[in-house]
């Protein structure tokens, strides 16, 4: 079957990611990413999934790589201080996000799709979608082990210093897009844990369109049922949270967000910690710059012991009162952290707390 003919009773909404026979492609195909990177693709399948997927990301991501040189990371005095001193960045459970709704909204418009492509399903690909929708639809099990750190492309966001800054003076932590994060967990013996996972993809871009929205859904939906009974369900849902993690409401444009986002195994959990947060006990895992580079094509996290460093490159300082005395402050801690000199810049936005 060629990859642009569409089989029976798939639906009629849905793109054709993929429909060659798997098998064992040559080992110099591109990989697959995240739970579907078990398999390498012939050069047909590969270029069969950019024509269909029209994305300049990751092959096999219904998402998008931020273009961004920096991503801003905003939080106040203390938070600043953990991540400078540590160097780490914390990724919050995806059910544990600041808005409740951030989640289910992506939640809902992959539901919308899915619920659609039904409509016009038949055979095994309608009882695939359904199974797809009923998984959603209780999506904990999955969605305990999907952890988000957020940023924004932004420098100088008022709507963020105000979120962010409280009453003390905010700040917003340049982070070195490109560069790759790891979860800091256990080690084997003498050999590091590694897993594949969808966290190595990097800071993904946050759509705020409607319609791209809808695009996004339908092609996360089309790349599940590609890997349906190749994957277990629950592992099929972690990839689609993904993507409603890249979904936000249009309201919300202005805040120009990007996500990284960290899928954990079950065997994992070691990896996970706990605070006491604004929603009530918060967990989280903890992040930071591999010892070792990470495969280019993004397939593999590396799950560290101890506490890296991060991709730092500059920090803002929020208006307050206190902005001087805060970049003073922040100048004798950076320059006693040592490494490259990191840059800090005080916000020029007016504001009157």
């Amino acid at each position: 079957m060629k990859s642009s003919e569409r089989p029976a009773g798939y639906p009629a909404n849905l793109p054709i990611p993929l429909w060659t026979p798997f098998q064992d492609p040559p080992e110099d195909g591109p990989r697959i990413v995240g739970v579907y990177g078990k398999k390498r693709l012939t050069s047909e399948e590969a270029q069969a999934n950019r024509e269909a997927g029209k994305r300049s990301g990751s092959v096999a991501a219904p998402f998008s790589l931020t273009q961004a040189a920096l991503v801003w990371h905003y939080t106040d005095q203390s938070g600043a201080l953990g991540m400078i001193q540590n160097g780490e960045i914390w990724a919050t459970s995806a059910e544990s996000l600041n808005d409740a709704d951030e989640l289910h909204y992506g939640v809902r418009q992959i539901i919308q799709e899915a619920e659609e492509a039904t409509l016009t399903a038949r055979g095994h690909w309608k009882s695939r979608l359904k199974e797809l929708v009923s998984a959603l639809q209780t999506p904990s099990a999955s969605s305990g082990r999907v952890f988000v750190a957020c940023a924004s492309t932004m420098q100088d966001s008022l709507s963020q210093w105000r979120a962010y800054g409280g009453d003390q003076t905010g700040c917003a932590l340049g982070l070195e897009a490109r560069s790759k994060l790891a979860v800091i967990g256990t080690q084997s013996g003498d050999i590091p844990v590694t897993r594949q996972s969808a966290s190595c993809r990097g800071w993904l871009q946050v759509e705020y369109a409607l319609e791209a929205q809808r695009t996004m859904a339908r092609d996360a939906l089309a790349i599940a049922l590609r890997f349906a009974g190749r994957c277990s369900t629950e592992d099929l849902v972690s990839e689609l949270l993904v993507t409603a993690l890249c979904l936000k409401h249009p309201a919300f444009h202005d805040e120009r967000e990007v996500r990284y986002v960290a899928i954990l195994s079950a065997a994992e959990t070691d990896c996970v910690h706990f605070r006491s947060g604004r929603y009530g006990i918060t967990p989280y895992v903890r992040m930071t710059s591999p010892a070792q580079p990470i495969e280019a094509d993004g397939t593999i996290v590396e799950v560290v012991n101890n506490s890296g460093s991060l991709p730092l490159v500059r920090v803002s300082v929020g208006p307050s009162r206190n902005q001087r005395s805060a970049v003073y402050g922040l100048r004798q801690l950076l320059d006693r952290r040592g490494g490259t000199r990191v840059d800090i810049d005080g916000d020029e936005v007016p504001y009157r707390g």
